[in-house]
């Protein structure tokens, strides 16, 4: 069953009754402590304390380009769990006393589902130097996700498609629809940009390997264990069918975006990229790599929009500014 949440509401929830309904639903031994880790955004997460260990406690919100349907979060945790099958290391759901994945917790706007997930050790990069081997183990592990994708079996017929129409053209809908600013200028300038990109998309889209992608596979979004040399994937919000270039261009995105210069950058994608090959070598397109970078940046916009279409930043001349020129500088970086 789907909710309507009211989304004008958010709850600060109490962490007994958290708890209580947690202890309801699943078997989780003795579990004492609930803290909030993250509030705001799609998710709201709690670090859960047990006698022999943590727990992470995730309560799903609205998402950046996806319904608000049980089924929707199904694909996600049942990516997420295959893949621990398979011996990736990624974010692990727990099962609840009915060995489901996915709960409701009722709250005043309306029920929302939540899943608990085994704590992941590891540490996120925090943009500093690159003294280690995380971002080779990062491409292998992404090829090996790829690599899987015929094996992936869903209990339910919801797929998630990151293609040109969700990305590009959906993107473009939402910013056309959403925006306020009284120039016109601005609306222009993105047009403009739409249209760039959808020329180039024509001429490549034939060309793209679709996979089975984690989708934000960014630097916040794994975690390196040195001492395991282990990388855990988290975070699968925008997981789905996907170009694999558009998996490899979100790592340089997030360099690009980060303000790190030409050189660290192409560093970091040439161990990056060294990883990905290693169990295979293919051939890596760098010019459709940048395509996907330009349409990173506009399908984080146009979600933005979507997501926050009564936040003022998003109708921020300034800020919509910033995001053209980041567009149309991203070539200086192949």
């Amino acid at each position: 069953m789907d909710y309507q949440l009211n989304t004008s509401i958010r709850s600060l929830i109490n962490p007994e009754y958290l708890l209580n309904t947690a202890r309801l639903k699943y078997d989780l031994g003795n579990i004492s402590n609930c803290k909030v880790i993250k509030f705001g955004g799609s998710n709201d997460i709690f670090l859960i304390t047990r006698s022999s260990d943590k727990l992470i406690l995730k309560i799903f919100f609205k998402r950046q380009c996806w319904e608000y349907c049980k089924n929707h979060f199904l694909f996600e945790l049942e990516l997420q769990s295959f893949l621990s099958k398979k011996g990736i290391s990624s974010s692990k759901p727990i099962a609840n006393k009915l060995g489901e994945l996915i709960e409701t917790i009722t709250l005043p706007e309306g029920n929302r589902f939540f899943a608990i997930y085994e704590y992941e050790h590891g540490e996120k990069w925090e943009h500093s130097s690159k003294n280690d081997k995380r971002f080779y183990k990062l491409g292998k592990t992404l090829n090996i996700l790829h690599s899987l994708s015929e094996e992936f079996q869903k209990t339910n017929s919801y797929t998630r498609k990151l293609d040109m129409d969700k990305m590009l053209h959906k993107s473009w809908k939402d910013i056309d629809l959403l925006i306020k600013l009284p120039t016109k200028k601005i609306k222009a300038q993105l047009f403009a940009i739409y249209e760039d990109l959808a020329i180039e998309a024509n001429k490549l889209v034939s060309q793209q390997t679709i996979k089975l992608i984690h989708g934000d596979a960014h630097c916040g979004n794994h975690l390196y264990d040195t001492a395991k040399d282990l990388t855990t994937l988290i975070d699968f919000e925008l997981s789905g069918y996907g170009y694999v270039n558009y998996e490899l261009a979100v790592l340089k995105y997030d360099l690009i975006k980060n303000n790190h210069n030409k050189k660290f950058i192409n560093a970091v994608m040439e161990e990056f990229i060294s990883g990905y090959q290693s169990t295979k070598k293919q051939l890596i397109d760098i010019a459709s790599i940048n395509f996907f970078v330009k349409l990173r940046y506009f399908f984080m916009l146009g979600s933005s929009f979507l997501f926050y279409p009564d936040k003022a930043e998003f109708n921020n001349e300034f800020i919509l500014g910033n995001y053209i020129k980041a567009i149309r500088t991203c070539d200086k970086f192949s």
